[in-house]
């Protein structure tokens, strides 16, 4: 069975930046990138992940898409009170993202 992402499910991951975020904190660091095609008509539809794993300097936002993602995130967050919806995750279950109790890699372990 093959999975399609509807149109409206694709122009609000757009929309919302979800998408820009899902690439940028997930996606990118990882050498891959979720995309979608967008047609002349308007049409959106999934296109694939692109993978560039063997490049760890491949995927960055040029300053304009970044800024773009980020304002569209942060608008997003703002109208549907995100916010309270996180607080009320971590109210239940004590953390916002699930991690791994037992992490391999640390973060602060990774020098830059």
């Amino acid at each position: 069975m093959k999975a399609i992402l509807k149109p409206e499910i694709i122009k609000f991951l757009i929309d919302s930046g979800l998408l820009f975020e899902i690439n940028r904190c997930v996606l990118h660091s990882l050498g891959l990138a979720l995309a979608i095609k967008i047609e002349e008509n308007g049409n959106m539809e999934f296109d694939s992940i692109w993978d560039r794993r063997e490049d760890p300097s491949s995927f960055t936002f040029t300053e304009e898409a970044f800024e773009d993602g980020k304002s569209k995130l942060d608008r997003y967050y703002k109208e549907n009170a995100v916010m309270d919806r996180l607080q009320k995750r971590l109210k239940i279950h004590g953390f916002l993202m699930q991690r791994d109790r037992h992490p391999d890699i640390k973060e602060s372990e990774i020098k830059v």
